[in-house]
Parts: C-alpha cells; sequence; structure tokens
C-alpha cells in the first residue's frame, strides 16, 4: 500500500470542496426529490379519478341499455307514439266515472338522442279513477311521465288537466 503523505492545507481545500459539492447537491437534489415525491401523488391521484371514471362509464352502459327498453322506437312516428298514447288512456277511461274530455298533441322537444312527446289531456271525473290511471300508466312497459298536472273543482265535478310525456330514443 502507497500512503501519500497530504499536505494540511490541501486537505483542508478538499474538505471545502467537499463540504461546497454537498451543499450544492443537498440545494438542488432535495428540492427535485421533493417534486417529485409532490408529483407521484398527483399522479396517484389522476389515476383513481380516471379508474373512477372508467367504472362510472361502466355503469352508465349498463344503465342506458336498461332505460332503453322504456323508449320507444325511432322506427316508429311521433304521430304514432301520440296515436298510441290516447287510443290506450280512452280505453281505460271508456265506461268508467273518468271521462276524457279532449286533448292537445304539443310539439315534440328534441333532445340529443332523444325526442320527448308532450301530449296534454283534459279529464272529468272522480279522483280514485284517476289515480287508477295514473297508476296503470305507471306501470306500462313503455316509459310516460306526468310532466305537469292541474286539478280543479267546478259544479261537483274533477276537472284533471295533464301533460303526459313519451320519450323515443333518435339513434
Amino acid at each position: 500500500m502507497i500512503l501519500k503523505k497530504y499536505d494540511p492545507k490541501e486537505l483542508r481545500k478538499l474538505g471545502i470542496y467537499f463540504i461546497i459539492i454537498l451543499f450544492i447537491l443537498n440545494f438542488f437534489i432535495l428540492p427535485l426529490k421533493r417534486s417529485i415525491e409532490d408529483k407521484k401523488i398527483i399522479f396517484k391521484n389522476w389515476q383513481e379519478i380516471y379508474f373512477k371514471h372508467i367504472k362510472n362509464i361502466k355503469k352508465t352502459e349498463k344503465n342506458s341499455y336498461q332505460v332503453l327498453q322504456y323508449l320507444f322506437d325511432k322506427n316508429m312516428t311521433i304521430f304514432e307514439i301520440q296515436e298510441d298514447i290516447l287510443k290506450c288512456i280512452s280505453q281505460l277511461t271508456y265506461g268508467r266515472d273518468l271521462e276524457m274530455l279532449n286533448f292537445e298533441l304539443l310539439e315534440p322537444i328534441r333532445k340529443n338522442n332523444i325526442t320527448e312527446i308532450p301530449i296534454f289531456i283534459r279529464f272529468r271525473g272522480k279522483p280514485q279513477k284517476f289515480i287508477e290511471l295514473l297508476k296503470f300508466i305507471e306501470n306500462q312497459k313503455k316509459l310516460f311521465i306526468v310532466k305537469n298536472l292541474e286539478i280543479t273543482k267546478r259544479d261537483k265535478n274533477l276537472y284533471f288537466y295533464v301533460t303526459f310525456s313519451a320519450f323515443r330514443l333518435e339513434k
């Protein structure tokens, strides 16, 4: 082994250089290390959000398939859908204590891939029969909603003003 003797001044210089190098490394490396740790945390958060988003998309696809069975088919015209609804309701009210006075076929409302088909109908009769009608409509294969309902009383009779909406898939 060959040992060289170092001059104490050179050792002091080397020590100072070494401390300066460590200080510079400490000054630049630690912030970079913290930055990398912060970016790892941000990445994990984005990854978690991404997986939740994918899960929600799959869930929505399943739910949308279930909802599609309640919509009218795009092959049916709006008039055919309105006709089916009116025929069904008039058959239910015929010969009962609920009379369909008149109706209005309102303009369809197109939204994205679905068309809302509103129908305004006026009834006169007993509330129990009207509730039976609503229960029957609720149990239909296709989706009908009561969008607006107004009840008035005149001449010992109750009048029901209802806006029903059905929906048709456009795609």
